[in-house]
């Protein structure tokens, strides 16, 4: 068998590779029982399931993973791990359980997750169609010394012959008094050690109540016997009772049999610290904000679903270091989806009340609003970039594509920037060198257009020949009509160009037609001339 490997600088986390499903509605809790023969370690899980996950956290923070079908055996040999060395010390091992769904409640589950319906998963366990999360994850520790397994199991029993310690003085259990029932208030002036290990001349520095036994635990069980009143009950245990066991603080849950809250010895200085203000604080004892975690190397917050829900599992990094803030896709090969370097500006990317983004305004106008950074200068505001064309597609949900009136419409370069659409042959083309292509008709009709048809109207004056003839040879261009110079110096009106070359046009009809007239009096009197000859 193989594990997966990868760093977790987190608490002991696990990464479930396959798709949930469920237990059946009225199956029993499920619960794990630890074994190790040899040199192997294994687990044997009470209930039916679909898959297991199996993660251990080695001591140097690696963590590793594997998933198991129910066919398989839960197991782990040091031997197992291959590809990287083998390290003594504690191994905290963690197993989540993918129960067996109906068809039917898993489809309510997709419904919800579709629906954002964050209620139905409660709802079902609340009605025992699926398994509560605490029934699904297990864990526990198991130690490597000397590169090879310690066998655990074996409980570090209560001592059946009590001696003093620092005193040669055995003590009979048998002959011991009875117990002690005082039925008022006791106050010891001084301070109390309790547990086997006591001995007369107990040395108690400042410890005002010392508890000194191998197995030590305090157990706070509630007798509330009315329906009303709390009844559960809840133990501190100071580390396991297992050879091989680990070393730790823990509140355990008794009626529920969980650890709700522990800490492992060795755990780093202030690796959990709250201030007088309420602030939080991981790895620091000066939190400044509600949660701060600091860490020497990329502090991360991982965001977890493990499939105990019956959902897909998936997992999230959210991290931060001296290159970039990132959101980490851990479960798809984490691929880095979001990042942000430091030193962004204000309003990098801004998101308004309205739904509006803006990227360097915090006032977008639109449904996406890009502002350049000020100073002058030429800067891309926004820059498309593909292996293959670059396109931009404009869409209009409120029509469909038709013979004369197209949905979709779409910007593109492909060596040359194109507009078409329905997806079909572009419209307009624009090369490199400026050519401008229009495969249909170029129309104006959005405005009243100054139609030049009043040339014909009676009264128009004319601008005689002579005139003309001298205002070309004076100005090198038609009269109503920009000069070159004028041209390359200001902006071109395509528009009241084509009216102005119309009027034009016009005018030279009316100059062809008032020679036309003359030409036909000239041969009249030639005709005439003419036939007086004959």
């Amino acid at each position: 068998m193989r594990f997966s490997t990868g760093r977790s600088r987190l608490l002991f986390v696990s990464v479930a590779v396959i798709a949930a499903t469920a237990l059946s509605v009225g199956a029993s809790v499920p619960s794990i029982e630890m074994k190790s023969a040899g040199d192997r370690v294994t687990w044997t899980v009470s209930a039916d399931y679909e898959a297991a996950t199996l993660a251990l956290a080695i001591p140097d923070g690696t963590v590793i993973e594997r998933v198991f079908s129910a066919r398989e055996a839960i197991s782990f040999s040091p031997s197992d791990l291959d590809d990287i060395s083998v390290i003594d010390g504690s191994y905290q091992w963690q197993i989540v359980l993918t129960p067996v769904l109906g068809p039917a409640v898993r489809e309510k589950m997709e419904a919800a997750r579709a629906a954002g319906d964050s209620t139905v998963v409660a709802t079902l366990v609340t009605r025992g169609e699926i398994p509560p999360e605490n029934e699904l994850v297990h864990s526990g520790t198991f130690r490597v010394v000397n590169r090879t397994l310690v066998n655990g199991g074996n409980t570090e029993p209560q001592i059946e012959e009590a001696q003093t310690k620092g005193s040669s003085e055995v003590v009979d259990l048998d002959q011991q008094p009875e117990s002690q029932v005082i039925a008022t208030d006791l106050i010891v002036q001084g301070s109390e050690c309790v547990g086997f290990d006591c001995v007369n001349g107990e040395s108690f520095g400042f410890d005002t109540l010392r508890l000194k036994e191998n197995n030590l635990r305090i157990h706070f069980m509630d007798t509330s016997n009315s329906a009303s009143f709390p009844t559960n009950d809840w133990r501190i245990v100071a580390n396991d009772t297992s050879n091989g066991g680990s070393n730790y603080l823990a509140i355990e849950d008794s009626n529920a049999a969980t650890q709700v809250f522990r800490v492992d010895a060795g755990a780093g200085a202030n690796a959990l610290r709250v201030d007088a203000q309420g602030d939080v604080g991981i790895g620091t004892a000066t939190p400044v904000v509600e949660l701060q975690i600091a860490d020497g190397d990329s502090p991360t917050l991982r965001l977890e679903q493990n499939g105990s829900s019956g959902f897909t599992p998936q997992t999230w990094d959210l991290a931060g270091n001296e290159t970039n803030f990132f959101v980490r896709d851990v479960t798809n090969a984490s691929k880095l989806p979001f990042r942000i370097r430091p030193g962004a500006p204000t309003n990098s990317i801004f998101i308004d009340t309205d739904g509006d983004v803006g990227l360097g305004t915090a006032s977008p106008d639109a449904k996406l609003n890009v502002v350049a950074a000020t100073g002058g200068g030429a800067v891309d505001s926004i820059h498309l970039e593909n292996s293959g064309p670059a396109r931009i597609k404009i869409t209009n949900t409120a029509i469909t594509n038709s013979g004369t009136v197209d949905q979709d419409w779409t910007l593109n370069s492909n060596g040359t920037l194109r507009i078409s659409a329905g997806g079909d042959a572009p419209e307009l083309t624009l090369d490199a060198a400026g050519n401008l292509t229009v495969s249909g008709s170029y129309k104006v009709n959005a405005v009243t257009l100054n139609v030049p048809d009043f040339v014909f109207e009676e009264g128009y004056s004319l601008m005689p020949l002579d005139d003309l003839d001298a205002f070309v040879k004076t100005n090198h261009h038609l009269p109503g009509i920009p000069s070159a110079k004028e041209v390359n110096s200001d902006v071109l009106d395509m528009t009241q160009m084509q009216l102005q070359l119309l009027q034009k046009i016009e005018e030279l009809t009316l100059y062809t037609l008032q020679q036309q007239a003359t030409i036909d009096k000239l041969y009249g009197r030639i005709e005439t001339l003419e036939g007086g000859k004959n």
